[in-house]
C-alpha cells in the first residue's frame, strides 16, 4: 500500500485486513472483497464485501490549513439464504465483530485518518433475501480523515 496513494484506497485495504485479521468463522480470507459495488457477483459465500459506494462527508471542524473529510466504507455481509427462515447466530456475530472492531478506533496504518464512526444499516436486506435467496446485512463504516488543504504532489 502506497502512503501517497488515494487516502480512500488506502482505507479500503487496510479495513480489508483487519477484517480478515478477525478470523471470523467460516469467512477465510480470501472471501473478504473489495467491490465497487456490494454484490455476491464473483464471490464465494459466505463472504463480506467492502465497498465505496456511498457519498463523501465534509466535517466543518478542521483546521485552518487541514480539512475533514468523512471516507464511507460499506460493510456487506452476504451469505446464502437458502429461504431458511431459522436466525443464524454467526450471522449476527459476524456483524458485532466487524463494528467493533472499527467503532471508535483509528486506523494506525492511514495516518490520515483519526476516528471511525459506525452507522448502522439494514441487519436483513428482506427484499435481497425474497428475490435473490440472499441474507445480505449491512452497516457503514466512515472514517474520518484530517488533510492538507491544497494538493499533495504531482500524480
Amino acid at each position: 500500500m502506497a502512503a501517497d496513494g488515494a487516502v480512500h484506497w488506502q482505507i479500503l485495504e487496510t479495513a480489508q485486513e483487519r477484517v480478515r485479521q478477525l478470523r471470523l468463522a467460516e469467512i477465510p480470507d480470501g472471501q473478504v472483497y473489495l467491490k465497487r459495488y456490494p454484490t455476491d457477483r464473483g464471490c464465494t459465500l459466505p463472504a463480506v464485501v467492502l465497498s465505496p459506494v456511498l457519498t463523501e462527508t465534509a466535517d466543518p471542524t478542521g483546521t485552518n490549513v487541514r480539512d475533514d473529510v468523512g471516507y464511507p466504507v460499506q460493510v456487506t455481509i452476504v451469505t446464502p439464504g437458502n429461504q431458511d427462515l431459522d436466525i443464524d447466530e454467526r450471522e449476527l456475530l459476524w456483524r458485532e465483530r466487524i463494528s467493533q472492531a472499527f467503532r471508535g478506533q483509528r486506523l494506525p496504518v492511514v495516518a490520515e485518518v483519526y476516528l471511525c464512526r459506525w452507522e448502522p444499516g439494514s441487519i436483513i436486506d428482506l427484499g435481497l433475501f425474497h428475490d435473490e435467496n440472499l441474507f445480505i446485512s449491512a452497516f457503514t463504516l466512515r472514517f474520518a480523515s484530517r488533510e492538507t488543504r491544497g494538493l499533495r504532489g504531482s500524480s
